[in-house]
């Protein structure tokens, strides 16, 4: 019998759906979101978490599993020394207080309690801010830190745990799911998205080195989300992205426009078709074909 991936016997819920939940925001900026809105977009992280989940090996031993949850939470830095990582926001002087040594007490806080504004030690309030943020649960850790994608992945040390525990020696997120596909498939991991919408399925994982196929009935949906998975790909620089986008909000721009003529003399025939579009990327043998209108 083969053996089972993480994603079929175990999945982290509550830190993903609390990571889902605030990328959907409306006030977080969602990432891929500058160019159109698709209500149906799947969160990049939880993408993310599916992929790796589905080439992640899952122990033989029931009483393993748990060790397997650790070493997934540390490759999606979900872990403590991840969310470390993440970490954008300084901890409140009232919130670390409480924790501090007496020899802290005196370096750092004033007589208010408040942090010292000048002549404060950097590294020791960064090592009192550290192990208080160790003793916070996930859903308080969360208000300090970024998004995963906003990070190049676990650190060092976690990398050092991740590779001892799988047998492999990646140091990024595509190589671990390359060397895991390879191993498990015998082949680079596929992804295909039939209706793809914006791209955030080939995105993420063009993002996470998978090859990937996806289609859309929306022809806006096929231009956007094709330019934005190529974008993912290191061969593809970003001033090629830049003109990409000039040229679709034109396209766009122009569709608008001449609709709008159209309705106004009632007129029903097709404004324009540019039906087959040919881009080729850096990479050999990659093309892509966007019917714009």
């Amino acid at each position: 019998m083969p053996q089972l991936s993480l994603l079929e016997v175990q999945f982290p819920i509550a830190p993903l759906s609390l990571e889902s939940y605030i990328e959907r925001l409306p006030y977080v900026g969602k990432p891929l979101n500058s160019l159109g809105k698709w209500w149906g977009s799947k969160p990049l992280v939880l993408t993310r978490a599916i992929i790796l989940a589905a080439v992640f090996p899952a122990s033989d031993d029931p009483e393993r599993w748990p060790s397997d949850l650790e070493i997934f939470l540390k490759c999606m830095c979900l872990d403590n020394a991840g969310m470390w990582k993440r970490k954008t926001e300084s901890l409140s002087a009232e919130l670390c207080l409480p924790l501090a040594s007496s020899v802290e007490r005196i370096e750092l806080f004033d007589d208010e309690g408040k942090w010292k504004k000048r002549g404060i030690d950097r590294s020791m309030k960064e090592a009192l801010e550290k192990r208080v943020f160790y003793t916070m649960d996930h859903t308080a850790q969360r208000e300090y830190c970024c998004r995963v994608e906003q990070i190049d992945g676990p650190t060092s040390g976690s990398w050092q745990e991740i590779n001892a525990y799988l047998q492999t020696t990646a140091t990024s997120l595509p190589e671990l799911v390359q060397h895991l596909s390879q191993w498990r498939f015998g082949s680079r991991l596929t992804v295909g998205d039939a209706f793809s919408g914006l791209g955030s399925i080939p995105f993420e994982a063009a993002e996470m080195g998978c090859d990937v196929n996806a289609s859309d009935l929306n022809p806006v949906a096929c231009l956007l989300g094709g330019l934005l998975t190529l974008s993912a790909t290191s061969s593809v620089k970003k001033s090629m992205l830049n003109r990409s986008v000039f040229m679709t909000k034109s396209i766009l721009g122009l569709a608008n426009r001449n609709w709008n003529t159209a309705r106004r003399d009632g007129e029903r025939k097709p404004i324009f078709t540019v039906w087959r579009w040919l881009c080729r990327s850096g990479m050999v043998g990659v093309f892509l074909f966007v019917p714009v209108g």
